[in-house]
């Protein structure tokens, strides 16, 4: 049966669709256009200048080390279900810095993102609405993090501040297509350690 999954993959390679199998992640290279990369980058600094925090001074990235930028999730959450205030807010913070008035749809921008989305999920079929799935242009954005605080043992250690579970806020079931596959789309390249999100290989599965 996994055999048989695997032959389907059309975007993931053989040894990439295993790794999925085996281990429970993937990372897949070049799945966003680099020009749609740096656009989405672009307009995430417009806010972050606006609040004072400047690409280029990384004493003010303290200002805020962690925060969210483009509209917020429950903003977008009431817009879809017909909130015309939330709508109009949505629009409007878009718009202030530069994004358009909706995400691009995956299918139109990304098409590599969406074919080993589908791939590791099993094919096309088993996706509800792959059409209608957008590039995520909001981002959370992690800027700094107090060294300090990570102790002897640094940041692998499980006791430093930081580590949890996505999806932890509320109930999953077998069935639940909330969160069926996580993902962490990284827009800029980054250096060893240098502040990408960090996965505990060993908690996945």
């Amino acid at each position: 049966m996994v055999d048989q999954a695997i032959t389907k993959c059309k975007t993931l390679s053989e040894s990439d669709a295993r790794h999925f199998v085996a281990h429970g992640w993937i990372v897949v290279k070049e799945a966003v256009p680099k020009q749609k990369a740096e656009d989405i980058v672009a307009c995430a600094w417009r806010e972050l200048e606006e609040r004072g925090i400047k690409k280029g001074d990384p004493e003010t990235w303290k200002k805020e080390p962690y925060i969210r930028t483009g509209c917020p999730p429950n903003v977008s959450i009431m817009a879809s279900r017909g909130d015309k205030e939330a709508a109009k807010q949505k629009l409007e913070t878009r718009t202030r810095y530069g994004l358009p008035p909706e995400s691009p749809l995956l299918q139109d921008v990304a098409p590599r993102a969406l074919g080993a989305q589908v791939d590791c999920v099993g094919g096309r079929e088993r996706v509800a609405a792959p059409e209608q799935i957008a590039l995520p242009d909001s981002l959370a954005v992690n800027l700094c993090s107090d060294d300090s605080k990570l102790g002897e043992e640094g940041w692998r250690s499980t006791r430093a501040p930081g580590w949890h579970k996505d999806g932890w806020h509320y109930r999953h079931f077998l069935d639940s297509p909330q969160q069926g596959l996580l993902l962490a789309y990284i827009y800029s390249d980054l250096s060893p350690e240098s502040g990408g999100t960090q996965m505990c290989v060993d908690s996945v599965g």
